[in-house]
Protein backbone atom coordinates (compact mmCIF):
# COMPACT_ATOMS: atom_id res chain seq x y z
CA UNK A 1 0.00 0.00 0.00
CA UNK A 2 2.69 2.50 0.83
CA UNK A 3 4.37 2.00 -2.38
CA UNK A 4 0.93 2.34 -4.25
CA UNK A 5 0.52 5.51 -2.27
CA UNK A 6 4.20 6.43 -3.33
CA UNK A 7 3.78 6.35 -7.14
CA UNK A 8 0.16 7.97 -7.13
CA UNK A 9 2.02 10.62 -4.96
CA UNK A 10 4.69 11.17 -7.94
CA UNK A 11 2.22 10.71 -10.30
CA UNK A 12 0.70 14.00 -8.46
CA UNK A 13 3.71 15.96 -8.46
CA UNK A 14 4.79 18.94 -10.57
CA UNK A 15 7.41 19.30 -12.75
CA UNK A 16 9.05 21.51 -10.91
CA UNK A 17 8.86 19.24 -7.71
CA UNK A 18 10.45 16.50 -9.23
CA UNK A 19 13.30 18.25 -10.86
CA UNK A 20 13.66 18.98 -6.91
CA UNK A 21 13.20 16.00 -5.98
CA UNK A 22 16.02 14.25 -8.41
CA UNK A 23 18.18 17.42 -7.45
CA UNK A 24 18.13 16.25 -3.50
CA UNK A 25 18.57 12.43 -4.39
CA UNK A 26 21.68 13.55 -6.72
CA UNK A 27 23.27 15.21 -3.67
CA UNK A 28 22.91 13.19 -0.78
CA UNK A 29 24.46 10.68 -3.50
CA UNK A 30 27.52 12.21 -3.77
CA UNK A 31 27.70 13.38 -0.74
CA UNK A 32 27.93 9.27 0.42
CA UNK A 33 30.60 9.13 -2.26
CA UNK A 34 34.37 8.49 -0.79
CA UNK A 35 36.89 11.23 -1.19
CA UNK A 36 39.28 10.52 -3.51
CA UNK A 37 41.89 10.76 -0.25
CA UNK A 38 39.64 8.38 1.64
CA UNK A 39 40.27 5.32 -1.23
CA UNK A 40 44.09 6.32 -1.46
CA UNK A 41 44.12 5.23 1.99
CA UNK A 42 42.73 2.61 2.49
CA UNK A 43 44.13 1.38 -0.83
CA UNK A 44 41.10 0.62 -3.15
CA UNK A 45 42.61 3.59 -5.36
CA UNK A 46 46.21 3.98 -6.30
CA UNK A 47 47.68 6.46 -8.87
CA UNK A 48 48.29 5.57 -12.31
CA UNK A 49 52.30 5.09 -12.88
CA UNK A 50 51.92 7.40 -16.02
CA UNK A 51 49.25 9.83 -16.06
CA UNK A 52 47.60 11.79 -13.48
CA UNK A 53 50.96 11.93 -11.65
CA UNK A 54 53.18 14.42 -10.89
CA UNK A 55 56.05 15.17 -13.52
CA UNK A 56 58.78 15.02 -10.98
CA UNK A 57 57.43 11.58 -9.82
CA UNK A 58 57.46 10.35 -13.64
CA UNK A 59 60.72 11.37 -14.50
CA UNK A 60 62.69 10.60 -10.98
CA UNK A 61 61.11 6.82 -11.49
CA UNK A 62 62.66 6.80 -14.91
CA UNK A 63 66.11 8.62 -13.97
CA UNK A 64 65.17 11.28 -16.90
CA UNK A 65 64.21 14.97 -17.22
CA UNK A 66 61.70 14.18 -19.79
CA UNK A 67 58.90 11.81 -19.68
CA UNK A 68 59.62 8.58 -22.06
CA UNK A 69 55.59 8.43 -23.16
CA UNK A 70 56.13 12.30 -24.32
CA UNK A 71 59.53 11.59 -25.89
CA UNK A 72 58.01 8.73 -27.43
CA UNK A 73 54.01 10.04 -28.34
CA UNK A 74 56.07 12.89 -30.34
CA UNK A 75 58.68 10.33 -32.34
CA UNK A 76 55.27 9.12 -33.59
CA UNK A 77 53.83 11.86 -34.28
CA UNK A 78 57.08 13.25 -35.78
CA UNK A 79 57.85 10.14 -37.81
CA UNK A 80 55.56 10.46 -40.55
CA UNK A 81 55.12 13.50 -42.84
CA UNK A 82 51.67 13.32 -43.26
CA UNK A 83 50.64 12.84 -39.98
CA UNK A 84 52.73 16.69 -39.53
CA UNK A 85 50.02 17.79 -42.12
CA UNK A 86 46.86 16.34 -40.83
CA UNK A 87 44.50 18.99 -40.80
CA UNK A 88 43.72 20.60 -37.77
CA UNK A 89 46.46 18.53 -35.54
CA UNK A 90 46.10 18.97 -31.79
CA UNK A 91 43.05 21.16 -32.57
CA UNK A 92 40.43 18.22 -33.82
CA UNK A 93 38.93 15.63 -30.85
CA UNK A 94 40.46 12.34 -31.40
CA UNK A 95 38.24 9.26 -30.56
CA UNK A 96 38.00 9.25 -26.72
CA UNK A 97 38.02 5.51 -26.29
CA UNK A 98 41.13 5.28 -28.82
CA UNK A 99 42.66 7.70 -26.41
CA UNK A 100 41.94 5.90 -23.02
CA UNK A 101 42.95 2.47 -24.69
CA UNK A 102 46.51 4.12 -25.34
CA UNK A 103 46.19 5.77 -21.29
CA UNK A 104 45.70 1.89 -20.14
CA UNK A 105 48.11 0.49 -22.26
CA UNK A 106 50.77 3.06 -21.43
CA UNK A 107 50.01 2.60 -17.69
CA UNK A 108 51.01 -0.93 -18.31
CA UNK A 109 54.58 -0.23 -19.93
CA UNK A 110 53.43 -0.91 -23.02
CA UNK A 111 54.69 1.67 -25.07
CA UNK A 112 55.08 -0.10 -28.34
CA UNK A 113 51.01 0.93 -28.73
CA UNK A 114 52.18 4.81 -30.07
CA UNK A 115 54.00 3.21 -32.76
CA UNK A 116 51.46 1.23 -33.88
CA UNK A 117 49.28 4.08 -33.92
CA UNK A 118 48.07 5.48 -37.08
CA UNK A 119 45.61 8.17 -36.33
CA UNK A 120 47.72 11.57 -35.87
CA UNK A 121 44.70 12.95 -34.00
CA UNK A 122 44.70 9.88 -31.19
CA UNK A 123 48.24 10.54 -30.38
CA UNK A 124 47.85 14.33 -30.47
CA UNK A 125 44.89 13.75 -28.15
CA UNK A 126 46.83 11.58 -25.56
CA UNK A 127 49.61 13.69 -25.62
CA UNK A 128 47.11 16.60 -24.36
CA UNK A 129 45.49 14.18 -21.53
CA UNK A 130 48.83 13.61 -20.41
CA UNK A 131 49.35 17.21 -19.13
CA UNK A 132 45.98 17.94 -18.81
CA UNK A 133 46.17 15.51 -15.93
CA UNK A 134 49.39 16.02 -13.98
CA UNK A 135 48.42 16.80 -11.04
CA UNK A 136 50.04 20.08 -11.46
CA UNK A 137 50.76 21.70 -14.73
CA UNK A 138 53.71 21.80 -16.94
CA UNK A 139 53.64 25.78 -16.28
CA UNK A 140 53.51 25.31 -12.13
CA UNK A 141 51.54 27.47 -9.87
CA UNK A 142 53.92 29.25 -8.38
CA UNK A 143 54.97 31.46 -11.54
CA UNK A 144 51.68 31.67 -12.84
CA UNK A 145 50.84 34.89 -12.30
CA UNK A 146 54.40 36.01 -13.16
CA UNK A 147 54.25 34.35 -16.62
CA UNK A 148 50.64 36.23 -17.18
CA UNK A 149 52.38 39.41 -16.05
CA UNK A 150 55.28 38.94 -18.11
CA UNK A 151 53.17 38.38 -21.15
CA UNK A 152 51.61 41.92 -20.75
CA UNK A 153 54.88 43.37 -21.22
CA UNK A 154 54.71 45.42 -24.17
CA UNK A 155 58.78 46.01 -24.44
CA UNK A 156 60.28 42.82 -26.44
CA UNK A 157 63.59 42.89 -24.56
CA UNK A 158 61.51 42.99 -20.98
CA UNK A 159 58.97 40.54 -22.05
CA UNK A 160 61.74 37.75 -22.84
CA UNK A 161 64.24 38.90 -20.05
CA UNK A 162 61.01 37.64 -17.55
CA UNK A 163 60.23 34.60 -19.77
CA UNK A 164 63.74 33.75 -19.42
CA UNK A 165 63.70 34.13 -15.54
CA UNK A 166 60.60 32.37 -15.34
CA UNK A 167 61.93 29.43 -17.49
CA UNK A 168 65.31 29.47 -15.79
CA UNK A 169 63.64 29.09 -12.49
CA UNK A 170 61.42 26.06 -13.50
CA UNK A 171 61.98 22.58 -12.29
CA UNK A 172 64.34 20.77 -14.15
CA UNK A 173 61.81 18.28 -15.17
CA UNK A 174 59.26 20.99 -16.08
CA UNK A 175 62.38 23.03 -17.75
CA UNK A 176 63.25 20.33 -20.25
CA UNK A 177 59.57 19.03 -20.61
CA UNK A 178 58.63 22.34 -21.50
CA UNK A 179 61.76 22.61 -23.77
CA UNK A 180 61.08 20.07 -25.67
CA UNK A 181 57.71 20.18 -26.17
CA UNK A 182 57.09 23.57 -27.29
CA UNK A 183 60.16 22.61 -30.02
CA UNK A 184 57.62 19.56 -30.97
CA UNK A 185 55.28 22.25 -31.75
CA UNK A 186 57.18 24.86 -33.83
CA UNK A 187 57.92 21.58 -35.97
CA UNK A 188 54.33 21.21 -36.46
CA UNK A 189 54.12 24.70 -37.68
CA UNK A 190 57.22 24.89 -39.40
CA UNK A 191 59.83 22.09 -39.83
CA UNK A 192 63.77 22.97 -41.00
CA UNK A 193 65.98 20.07 -42.81
CA UNK A 194 69.68 20.33 -44.29
CA UNK A 195 70.49 19.19 -47.33
CA UNK A 196 73.33 16.71 -47.20
CA UNK A 197 72.29 16.17 -43.76
CA UNK A 198 70.48 12.26 -43.94
CA UNK A 199 67.70 11.72 -41.18
CA UNK A 200 68.65 9.86 -38.24
CA UNK A 201 66.75 6.62 -38.79
CA UNK A 202 63.81 6.60 -36.35
CA UNK A 203 64.74 10.06 -35.16
CA UNK A 204 62.00 12.53 -34.74
CA UNK A 205 62.35 15.93 -35.93
CA UNK A 206 62.26 17.16 -32.37
CA UNK A 207 65.23 14.73 -31.32
CA UNK A 208 67.15 15.96 -34.07
CA UNK A 209 66.78 19.16 -33.75
CA UNK A 210 68.11 18.81 -30.07
CA UNK A 211 71.44 17.06 -32.26
CA UNK A 212 71.44 19.84 -34.19
CA UNK A 213 71.22 22.63 -31.86
CA UNK A 214 74.03 20.78 -29.74
CA UNK A 215 76.51 20.66 -32.71
CA UNK A 216 75.83 23.29 -34.75
CA UNK A 217 74.33 21.84 -38.05
CA UNK A 218 72.79 24.50 -40.08
CA UNK A 219 75.79 27.20 -38.89
CA UNK A 220 77.19 29.14 -41.82
CA UNK A 221 80.53 27.26 -40.87
CA UNK A 222 78.92 24.28 -41.84
CA UNK A 223 77.51 25.87 -45.14
CA UNK A 224 74.22 23.80 -45.09
CA UNK A 225 71.61 25.30 -47.61
CA UNK A 226 67.82 25.23 -45.55
CA UNK A 227 65.32 23.83 -46.81
CA UNK A 228 61.65 24.86 -45.20
CA UNK A 229 58.68 23.09 -45.08
CA UNK A 230 55.21 24.75 -43.95
CA UNK A 231 53.27 22.46 -42.05
CA UNK A 232 50.72 24.80 -41.24
CA UNK A 233 49.42 25.66 -45.71
CA UNK A 234 48.35 21.68 -45.07
CA UNK A 235 47.45 21.49 -40.79
CA UNK A 236 46.44 25.25 -40.27
CA UNK A 237 47.80 25.04 -36.98
CA UNK A 238 49.54 28.11 -37.10
CA UNK A 239 51.37 29.30 -33.92
CA UNK A 240 48.29 31.22 -32.76
CA UNK A 241 45.89 28.64 -32.94
CA UNK A 242 48.52 26.22 -30.57
CA UNK A 243 48.86 28.84 -28.03
CA UNK A 244 44.81 28.64 -27.98
CA UNK A 245 44.94 24.53 -27.84
CA UNK A 246 47.88 24.73 -25.44
CA UNK A 247 47.14 27.29 -23.01
CA UNK A 248 44.72 25.92 -20.72
CA UNK A 249 46.82 22.64 -21.36
CA UNK A 250 50.09 23.16 -19.80
CA UNK A 251 48.91 25.68 -17.62
CA UNK A 252 45.92 26.68 -15.44
CA UNK A 253 45.32 28.55 -11.87
CA UNK A 254 45.75 26.63 -8.50
CA UNK A 255 42.30 28.36 -7.51
CA UNK A 256 39.47 29.61 -9.78
CA UNK A 257 39.78 33.49 -10.11
CA UNK A 258 36.65 35.83 -10.78
CA UNK A 259 37.82 36.80 -14.46
CA UNK A 260 38.63 33.34 -15.73
CA UNK A 261 37.83 34.42 -19.69
CA UNK A 262 40.73 36.95 -19.20
CA UNK A 263 43.17 34.38 -17.73
CA UNK A 264 42.39 32.05 -20.04
CA UNK A 265 43.17 35.14 -23.05
CA UNK A 266 46.13 35.42 -21.41
CA UNK A 267 47.01 32.40 -20.77
CA UNK A 268 46.93 31.70 -24.83
CA UNK A 269 49.70 34.70 -24.79
CA UNK A 270 51.69 32.73 -22.58
CA UNK A 271 52.46 29.77 -24.75
CA UNK A 272 52.11 31.88 -27.95
CA UNK A 273 55.24 34.18 -26.48
CA UNK A 274 57.26 31.18 -25.70
CA UNK A 275 56.94 29.40 -29.51
CA UNK A 276 57.58 33.13 -30.74
CA UNK A 277 60.63 33.67 -28.96
CA UNK A 278 61.55 30.24 -28.42
CA UNK A 279 65.13 30.51 -29.41
CA UNK A 280 65.40 33.94 -27.38
CA UNK A 281 64.15 32.62 -24.10
CA UNK A 282 65.48 29.00 -24.21
CA UNK A 283 69.22 29.92 -25.41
Amino acid sequence: RNKEFASIEDLSWSPDEHQTKIKDRLKKFFHRRPTRESLMKKGIYKDEPMFGCHLSDVCNHEDSHIPRFVRLCVEAIESKEENMKTDGLYRVSANLSQVQKIRLQVDQNNLSVLEQEEDAHVLCGALKLFFRELKTPLIPFDVFDAALKASAYTNQKDKIKHFKEIVKSLPTPNRHTLEFLLRHLLNVEVTVRHIGDPPVQGASLTIRGEVEARIGVGSSALRFQRIVTQFHSFNRMHISNLAIVFGPTLMWSEEETSNMAFDLMMQNLVIECLLQEFDSIFK
